[in-house]
């Protein structure tokens, strides 16, 4: 007999995933072992000798790859590519919690709120469950791509999440913020913009990475809590109208209200079983779950919660921090944290940031560019090793004249804004300003200057040398 798998085989016409055809694959690629009750059998996992050893690290993961027509206790047509630690789950088989927009749920990494309060107009009151609501395997699940239109709400200026305030949260406690990692790190699709895996070190980078926006459907995650310094985890559906934090290929990777970490979801090998407190409109039969999208994603199509209007929003938020790591952001700029350095009388500690470059005209009483200044702080070069090999640490900066007297407003550097090490000298009619980034010898980059009224200049070049 053949070990390839044949569709025909592993699916029924309906597309149904056939119980029979699931264990005989199971036989057929020697994974894990299950009793008559579908439970893990504790001598097929712990093996013996040193084979059984092996044999119990690979039957610990869960491999899901591809677009499966039937994900059992999950749906039909969800996707995950993820390999996901099947170990460290609090719930009993098939369980999968309803977790409300506005609620931190049982031990959460935070008890104190990091998003507003949500829109009662999509997250409708939730009210405890007496018993389950359990439903047949094979419920169907809806799946989209992350950079699916429609699939996000927010507002422009992104007020639905506080990142800053999970940044600052997760520094002030070193050991969730160590859990929060390690849980993100079951998927190995996590990492930052630049392709570094995810540490406690580079959290404000990662998070400065991410987007705040509003699940606009209940979507089916795999979501932790934080008990006996680890992190535990927990079959979910997060209700519409919860603030997630999305990275760039359309992932929730945060809950905003409590900071637990996101993943996507994993198998159920029973029938599911929702517990938890219940909305007015949840049906398991519109739960959505999402897949990571193909490409990388730098604007989201977004529905404003207030209007209902689709709008375009740049990924990424503005982190400020003083840890000594460095910020990946969406475009080509890097601020890294470094020790202090001097261009001129300016004087810039380097904060890492990144964000959408805020809106600007170009007007009559624009400020005007003139002088750019490049100052290249070789003693400093190690901080941006991890950008390139070739990478620089350079002071960059420009003089101005605004003749309404307003212009020490905001700078951008190829379109993105300038670290939150920038500086202004002179007044605002006259001046100079500065900042830094990491950069490669002969590279070009564009700095506009945006006043206190909004009014841009026009681009000023400067090349490193």
């Amino acid at each position: 007999m053949s070990d390839r798998y044949d569709d025909r085989d592993r699916y029924d016409d309906r597309d149904r995933y056939d119980d029979r055809d699931r264990d005989r694959d199971r036989d057929r690629r020697g994974r894990d072992r299950y009793d008559d009750d579908g439970r893990y059998d504790d001598r097929d996992r712990r093996g013996s000798g040193s084979g059984g050893a092996s044999a119990a690290k690979r039957r610990n993961r869960i491999i899901i790859a591809g677009v499966l027509a039937l994900l059992l206790g999950v749906g039909g047509g969800v996707v995950a590519s993820q390999v996901v630690d099947d170990e460290d789950d609090v719930q009993v088989a098939g369980e999968i919690l309803l977790s409300p927009a506005g609620d931190v749920g049982e031990d959460p990494f935070s008890l104190d709120p990091m998003a507003t309060a949500p829109d009662p107009s999509l997250a409708q009151p939730a009210t405890p469950l007496a018993a389950p609501v359990t439903v047949a395997a094979g419920q169907p699940v809806s799946s989209s791509t992350g950079g699916a239109a429609g699939l996000y709400g927010g507002t422009k200026d992104m007020a639905a999440c506080d990142a800053q305030k999970m940044v600052d949260f997760l520094a002030a406690n070193p050991g969730k913020a160590k859990a929060w990692v390690d849980a993100l790190n079951a998927d190995p699709a996590v990492a930052l913009t630049d392709g570094r895996k995810l540490t406690v070190q580079l959290i404000p980078d990662y998070v400065a990475s991410l987007t705040p926006l509003v699940l606009m459907n209940d979507t089916r995650v795999t979501n932790h809590g934080f008990k006996a310094g680890k992190p535990t985890k927990l079959q979910a559906v997060l209700q519409k109208g919860t603030a997630v934090l999305v990275d760039n290929k359309g992932v929730p990777r945060s809950k905003c209200y409590c900071g637990n970490p996101l993943v996507p979801a994993i198998a159920s090998k029973t029938a599911p079983k929702y517990t938890g407190a219940k909305w007015p409109d949840f049906d398991p039969a519109k739960v959505t779950a999402i897949q990571q999208n193909s490409t990388v994603i730098n604007v989201f199509v977004v529905t404003d919660i207030a209007t209902g209007q689709p709008f375009d929003l740049t990924s990424g938020t503005k982190i400020t921090t003083t840890t000594t790591t460095a910020t990946a952001t969406t475009g080509a700029v890097s601020t890294p944290t470094a020790p202090a350095t001097t261009l001129g009388s300016t004087t810039t500690g380097i904060a890492p940031t990144t964000t959408a470059a805020p809106a600007t005209t170009v007007g009559a009483a624009a400020p005007v560019l003139s002088k750019g200044v490049v100052t290249p702080q070789p003693g400093n070069d190690s901080v941006c090793a991890g950008y390139s090999p070739t990478s620089i640490y350079v002071v960059i900066g420009a003089t101005f004249a605004d003749s309404d007297g307003n212009g020490t407003g905001t700078v951008t550097i190829d379109s993105q804004p300038a670290g939150g090490d920038l500086k202004f000298t002179g007044d605002g009619t006259n001046g100079s300003f500065s900042s830094s980034i990491c950069s490669e010898p002969g590279r070009s980059h564009d700095i506009v200057l945006t006043d206190a009224a909004g009014r841009a200049s026009t681009v000023l070049t400067v090349t490193i040398p």
